[in-house]
């Protein structure tokens, strides 16, 4: 089946995507820097 809004719903989905592994990551990142660097 041929659904028109599939490419823009894909893209939509990859940047929901890369948005959550970026905040994921930042997040990850600065549990990491507090837990090595107490004094930040």
């Amino acid at each position: 089946m041929f659904w028109p809004f599939r490419s823009c719903w894909d893209e939509n989905e990859n940047m929901i995507i890369i948005n959550y592994n970026y905040l994921k990551q930042k997040h990850i990142n600065n549990f990491f820097l507090s837990f090595v660097h107490p004094s930040l």
